[in-house]
C-alpha cells in the first residue's frame, strides 16, 4: 500500500482503481491449458483427501501438527510445488477457520477438520493451486455430528444441482446456504416437538 500512495503523490492527475476490476475477469475465464492444470492440482489434492478419509493417514494419538506436516509431504509427493496451508484442527479447534495446528493431541471419536492446498507449477512454470477441506471423525460419530453431516450434505446437493454454466458463484452459495438453513430448521422443530410430548 505504501507504494501505491507513493505513486498517488507523484502521479496526481492519475485515475487509480482497484486492478481486480481489470483482471478479475480476465482470470474468471481459463483456456484449455489451465483447465488442465487446475484438474492437475485438483485431482493431486483429491488423492491426499483420499487417503485421508480411508485411513491412511493416522490421526489418533498424533498431534494437530504431525498430522499437518504428514498431509503437506504427501501434497509434495503428489506434484505440487509447495504447501501453501494444511490446517488441522482437531475437536473445539475445528471452529477456528484459520487454526494453526498445534501439539493437540487427536482423540477418539472426535471431529477432525483438515484444509490443505498447494501450488502445482506447469512446464512453464506457472502455478495453479489446489485447496480442500475435509472432515473426519476418529470413531463413531455421535447423533449431534450425524445430524450436521445430514445438513450439510442436503446443501451440497442442493449446490450441485443449482451449479450451471453461467450461473454465479454467490449463487450456487445462497442455495447451499438455504438448503442447510431448512434441514437445520426442520431439525430445531423435531427437537422441540420432541421436547414437548
Amino acid at each position: 500500500a505504501r507504494f501505491v500512495v507513493d505513486l498517488q503523490h507523484e502521479l496526481p492527475g492519475a485515475r487509480w482503481q482497484r486492478a481486480s476490476t481489470v483482471t478479475g475477469p480476465l482470470r474468471a475465464v481459463k483456456d484449455e491449458h489451465e483447465v488442465a492444470a487446475l484438474r492437475r492440482a485438483g485431482a493431486a489434492a483429491d488423492r491426499v483427501a483420499a487417503a485421508l478419509q480411508q485411513g491412511d493417514v493416522a490421526l489418533v494419538g498424533r498431534t494437530e501438527a504431525e498430522v499437518s506436516a504428514e498431509l503437506g509431504a504427501r501434497l509434495l509427493a503428489e506434484g505440487h510445488h509447495r504447501v501453501n496451508f494444511a490446517i488441522v484442527a482437531a475437536g473445539e479447534n475445528a471452529a477456528s477457520p484459520h487454526h494453526e495446528p498445534g501439539p493437540r493431541v487427536i482423540r477418539s471419536g472426535e471431529v477432525v477438520l483438515c484444509d490443505f492446498g498447494g501450488t502445482m507449477l506447469t512446464e512453464v512454470g506457472a502455478g495453479y493451486c489446489s485447496d480442500i477441506t475435509r472432515c473426519v471423525v476418529t470413531g463413531e460419530p455421535g447423533s449431534e455430528v450425524a445430524d450436521a453431516y445430514a445438513a450439510l450434505h442436503h446443501a451440497q446437493q442442493a449446490a450441485v444441482a443449482a451449479a450451471r454454466v453461467g450461473t454465479t458463484c454467490e449463487a450456487v452459495d445462497a442455495v447451499a446456504a438455504r438448503g442447510e438453513a431448512s434441514v437445520v430448521a426442520e431439525e430445531h422443530d423435531r427437537s422441540v416437538a420432541d421436547r414437548h410430548r
